[in-house]
């Protein structure tokens, strides 16, 4: 925490240290340096007079200038900022500016020369239907460029993604082939507005370690056991976990599963974090879980598909949603792979129709008013067909689907509700999608919801809609005794040579700038929402979380947010630096100051606009940290 305090104290020192110093040079009298604002703790006086304090409330700081206020400073006093003339005012009031973009300027090839560690450009899990899986994007791929700029994390991904205007990103991309090597492709990629986090994304998650670790929660039956902190699993009960082991084991650890499970002590193969293996034996808990309504959502989306020809000129696409599968006068709702391979396996050599929605354009809704009949060539029907294993991979598309699979003995169930059914409100509130369902539900804490919903017809024909008051249920589930997570896939990134590292923080420079800008076009815009904004509280503990992961991560965080501050205080606000630049070119070009009335007026007025600003961002931080 102190490194937190003393990271932000020192970007606040910095901006205020350029107006000092380019006070001094002009020969100004600056009464005040103060950290802070309030009461002064402590502090000192220099021999030219300066106050240098630290004050009670640690959210900025302050240079005070002798004639900086409107009507303040004696006309004949050559030490008075407002005698001073426009160029060195100019400068006084930019040199706060000037320092933040000069610390970055230093900062960043420092930290790019020693190597710092990123979140790897690589695609992790594709969420079907998504504006990547749209585009082609595929689990694995190696991001190269973005709209032709180098990438180095995917970070940088994800904040093109939200910056990206209507032309979409082009994205420069490697590869791997199947029999080795790999090949460079281009795609371009329209990513999607998320209402729920207000900002467009691609539907590309981060690449993660294939390996499991264990967030231990204390007082737990597995601390109790021993079980280390962030200890990697390699073993429950004697099999292999990794990453996606452990989430099927978990999906269906739900219910009467749950409660058989913790019926019996588990043994976890381990390795800790200094690399020594143990097995742990202990009997984990079951946990009551949370109200749902007992719906998952199928794995129905087409994610990868082959060509027409390998398909006997079945033409599927990616993003395709296979609603049902018609065999003679029976519809089948399409819940997953196994289960349609085995419907095919079943099915008699005669005519099969998959029912899909598709989008009529690349980036728009799918379209629910009508459904696309496509014939399945004859080569698949049968106990003899061939398999579409590694012709068609299906998943689900939580972003835009509202179809759901319902389990047995859930309320959903008890209130007539079928898998294949579609859900279409909650309390009125519109369900597009299965991820729109899950954050109403999560919402409802519990409580009765009224609930619309589209039947699934067995046969041809359209069943009337129904709509019943359910109450969600909680699910037991296993509790383990601790949090298993993936840790993100991390690459470091170095640059070699001193004149090439400077290069390079350079262009981060710009980089930045240029998305500080492109964020507060899309906020006005309407394309990011006000809401990611944020204050004190999220620097706090976004400058902590660098602070933990080490020194060159807390000196990179700390040369963005130093830019970050210079961006803010460079806008044409009164009160702001930027404010005070903007008057002085309005005299400049006048050929007199600003009235003194005038810029009292404008100060109060930008103040209060600061100051709503302010109290906006802190309510964000609350939200999003405390409450």
């Amino acid at each position: 925490m102190a490194l937190v305090v003393i990271g932000v104290g020192f970007l606040v020192f910095v901006h205020e240290l350029g107006h000092f110093l380019a006070a001094r040079a002009a020969g100004v009298y600056v009464e005040v340096f103060s950290i802070g604002f309030g009461t002064r703790l402590f502090g000192w006086r220099d021999r030219k007079g300066t106050d240098w304090r630290i004050c009670l409330v640690p959210i900025g700081g302050y240079v005070k200038m002798y004639g900086e206020a409107p009507g303040e400073g004696d006309p004949e006093d050559d030490r008075a900022l407002s005698n001073k003339s426009v160029p060195w005012r100019l400068l006084i009031f930019s040199g706060g500016v000037l320092m933040n973009v000069l610390f970055a300027a230093v900062a960043f090839p420092i930290v790019l020369g020693v190597g710092i560690p990123f979140n790897a450009p690589v695609a992790g899990e594709i969420a079907p239907g998504s504006p990547a899986a749209i585009a082609g994007v595929q689990q694995g791929d190696r991001f190269l460029t973005v709209n032709g700029s180098e990438l180095h994390s995917f970070r940088t991904l994800q904040t093109e993604a939200a910056l990206s205007g209507e032309e979409g990103l082009v994205l420069g991309i490697e590869r791997k082939q199947e029999g080795g090597g790999s090949k460079q492709i281009e795609l371009t990629v329209h990513p999607r507005y998320r209402p729920s986090i207000g900002l467009k994304v691609l539907g590309i998650s981060a690449p993660l370690e294939d390996s499991i670790r264990a967030q231990l929660h204390p007082g737990s039956t597995a601390a109790e056991a021993g079980l280390p902190a962030r200890a990697r699993l390699i073993e429950l009960n004697g099999e292999p976990v990794n990453t996606k082991s452990w989430v099927e084991l978990t999906r269906k650890l739900r219910g009467e599963k749950a409660v058989r499970f913790v019926a019996n002590p588990i043994s976890v193969g381990i390795i800790d974090e200094e690399g020594v293996e143990a097995t742990i034996e202990y009997k984990p808990t079951l946990d009551p879980g949370r109200p749902v309504l007992g719906v998952t959502a199928p794995e129905h989306a087409v994610l990868q598909v082959a060509a027409p020809e390998a398909l006997g000129g079945l033409e599927l696409k990616v993003g395709d949603i296979l609603v049902s599968l018609i065999l003679g006068e029976q519809r089948h709702f399409v819940a997953g792979l196994g289960q349609l391979q085995e419907l095919l396996r079943k099915a008699e050599p005669r005519r099969c129709f998959f029912e899909l929605r598709r989008r009529s354009k690349p980036d728009t809704a799918l379209d629910m008013r009508k459904l696309l009949r496509l014939e399945l060539p004859s080569l698949f029907l049968g106990p003899k067909g061939r398999p579409l294993d590694g012709l068609l991979t299906l998943g689900n598309a939580p972003m835009v689907s509202n179809y759901v699979l319902v389990q047995e003995g859930s309320a959903a169930a008890d209130a007539g509700l079928r898998s294949g059914d579609r859900i279409l409100s909650l309390d009125t509130a519109p369900v597009n999608s299965f991820e729109t369902l899950a954050e109403l539900v999560r919402k409802a804490k519990g409580k009765a919801l009224q609930v619309r919903w589209q039947p699934f017809q067995a046969k041809d024909g359209t069943s009337p809609q129904r709509e019943a008051e359910i109450t969600p249920r909680k699910i037991p589930v296993v509790d383990f005794g601790f949090t298993a997570f993936a840790e993100p896939l991390r690459e470091t990134y170095r640059i070699d040579g001193v004149g090439a590292s400077m290069y390079a923080g350079a262009k981060h420079c710009v980089e930045t700038i240029r998305q500080l800008y492109a964020t507060l076009k899309r906020i006005f815009g309407g394309s990011v929402a006000a809401d990611n904004l944020g204050g004190i509280i999220t620097i706090g503990v976004a400058t902590y979380e660098k602070a933990r992961s080490g020194f060159m991560e807390l000196l990179f965080f700390l040369a963005i947010l130093s830019l970050n501050l210079a961006f803010i205080n460079v806008l044409p606000i009164p009160v702001l630096d930027g404010g005070h630049l903007m008057f002085l070119l309005v005299e400049a070009i006048k050929g007199s100051p600003v009235s003194t009335r005038v810029m009292s007026y404008a100060q109060f007025v930008g103040l209060m606009l600061v100051l709503a600003l302010m109290v906006y961002v802190i309510f964000n931080d609350l939200v999003r940290h405390v409450f």
